[in-house]
């Protein structure tokens, strides 16, 4: 019963989360959108890799709360056309 509890609460004290996304294309710019509430853009990290075919957004969180401190992370990855130039690709958050 010990260790059942012991493992619930070290799954709740780091949860891995899945953050939902949208994806949209007006024929000049391609725009991902991430829902990620809680998470400060300063915790967010936005990378280009595979020679600027993959994007890699990763981050995490942290909610102290009575009982604990509590952590979330994510890490989620686009790859993109190969015809798309990545001398022309720009992150914002």
């Amino acid at each position: 019963q010990q260790m059942r509890s012991d493992m619930v609460a070290a799954r709740q004290q780091m949860n891995i989360m899945k953050p939902a996304y949208q994806m949209f294309d007006n024929g000049e710019q391609f725009q991902i959108s991430l829902d990620v509430p809680g998470v400060k853009a300063s915790d967010i990290q936005v990378k280009l890799e595979e020679d600027g075919k993959v994007l890699s957004l990763s981050g995490s969180r942290k909610v102290v709360r009575e009982g604990g401190t509590y952590s979330s992370s994510f890490s989620r990855r686009f790859t993109f056309d190969p015809s798309l130039d990545p001398d022309h690709l720009t992150a914002n958050l």
